[in-house]
């Protein structure tokens, strides 16, 4: 039995939405970094577009869209994390410096750049890290996952304070505990099957991880929250039945992908977070 104050319709739509996205980025990732990075790429050009539409740029450039296409490509071809982080913050720096007009949209246009630009290429980069490319992956998207469910399923039954009531009023401390929980263990099985020795200290650190995947997350969550605020919309678009647009989506994946990258490209070993 649903708890009342747990929100059936709402649950019902991202357990729908959920089953054709899950299933649609798993497949890709399993079927090789062309077809992963090939999806990331049009989604992440999906997420500029409502960016650019919820700042106010509208169809006021293509260039941004096209940078993002075209980093797409050199990450999948090279595979270097830190070339395609330096040439997102070129082609941003310079539609700033190349405006022919002085305006404010142009600064938010070029965070998007690399507000959403960042984390698509580090989720095509930990794809590139063979042998552990797709379990990377795998672990990212399945704690991101695992928290946004476990924090609205047990915001939405157990209540209490808010976590952040003049940002977004309907989540809750409960949630956000609940979130981390549900992540942590999801992460924490998957490196178990992975292999991971639970008596090794490498597993201390491999739970710190996750927490961290976790926590940032539901930050990455709240970050949207408050741009949607700033700029008065609810959703960043209507393309996905129950969560609104690509943008509210993959909010939480947008602070995850980076953290996981920068932690996978300071450890080594193939990309692997869990060894």
């Amino acid at each position: 039995m649903v708890h009342p104050v747990l929100r059936t319709s709402d649950l019902k739509m991202r357990l729908v939405s959920a089953a054709i996205l899950a299933p649609l980025s798993v497949g890709f990732a399993f079927g090789g970094t062309w077809y992963f990075g090939v999806l990331v790429a049009v989604i992440s050009c999906l997420a500029l577009y409502e960016w650019l539409s919820m700042v106010g740029a509208g169809h006021a450039t293509l260039i941004p869209l096209m940078g993002l296409m075209v980093v797409s490509l050199i990450t999948i071809i090279s595979g270097s994390f830190l070339v395609s982080i330096l040439l997102l913050l070129m082609i941003s720096f310079l539609f700033l410096v190349l405006s022919t007009t002085v305006n404010p949209k142009n600064a938010w246009i070029a965070l998007g750049i690399v507000y959403i630009g960042m984390p698509c290429m580090s989720l095509v980069w930990l794809r590139t890290n063979e042998p552990y490319g797709f379990e990377s992956v795998l672990m990212v998207l399945s704690i991101v996952w695992a928290t946004d469910v476990g924090a609205f399923v047990v915001g939405s039954i157990l209540g209490g304070p808010k976590l952040a009531p003049r940002v977004s009023p309907l989540k809750t401390w409960s949630g956000a505990v609940g979130g981390v929980i549900c992540g942590v263990s999801i992460g924490v099985l998957m490196g178990l099957l992975l292999g991971l020795s639970p008596i090794r200290t490498a597993f201390i650190a491999f739970f710190g991880i996750c927490v961290c995947l976790s926590v940032f997350g539901q930050l990455g969550d709240l970050f949207e929250s408050v741009l949607k605020r700033k700029f008065n919309v609810k959703n960043s678009g209507v393309v996905i039945p129950g969560h609104g647009g690509v943008l509210d989506r993959i909010d939480s994946l947008l602070f995850v992908a980076p953290s996981a990258a920068c932690i996978a490209l300071i450890r080594g070993d193939g990309g692997a977070l869990w060894r």
